[in-house]
C-alpha cells in the first residue's frame, strides 16, 4: 500500500474584470495589504493567495486571484473567499466614487 504524503488541495479562483490596468493594480494592491486569512485562535493557515493582472487587447484589465488551501481546511477557505468578495466589494464602490 502506497500511502500519499501531501493532504488534498483544494483550489478556488476567481477574475474580475476592470475598466484600467490601473484600477486592476489599484485594487491588488489594497487586497494585497492583508494576508489570505489567519485564523484568530491558532495564527496559522495553510491558505495562499496568489494574484496577477492580465490586460486584453481593449484595455479591460483582469485580475486574477486564486486561493488554494488543504481539505482540512476547507471552513477556513469559505471564510476567506466570504473576507475576500467584502473587501473587494468596497475596493470597487472607491475606485467607482474616487477614482479616476
Amino acid at each position: 500500500m502506497q500511502v500519499d504524503s501531501e493532504p488534498a488541495k483544494i483550489k478556488y479562483a476567481v477574475q474580475i474584470p476592470f475598466a484600467s490596468e490601473k484600477y486592476a493594480e489599484t485594487a491588488m494592491r489594497t487586497i494585497g495589504v492583508e494576508p489570505a486569512f489567519t485564523d484568530g485562535k491558532i495564527k496559522k493557515t495553510s491558505i495562499t493567495r496568489v494574484m496577477e493582472i492580465q490586460v486584453l487587447e481593449d484595455g479591460i484589465a483582469y485580475l486574477q486571484v486564486s486561493f488554494e488551501c488543504n481539505a482540512a481546511d476547507a471552513n477556513q477557505m469559505r471564510t476567506c473567499a466570504s473576507s475576500f468578495y467584502t473587501n473587494m466589494m468596497l475596493v470597487c464602490e472607491t475606485l467607482a466614487a474616487f477614482g479616476t
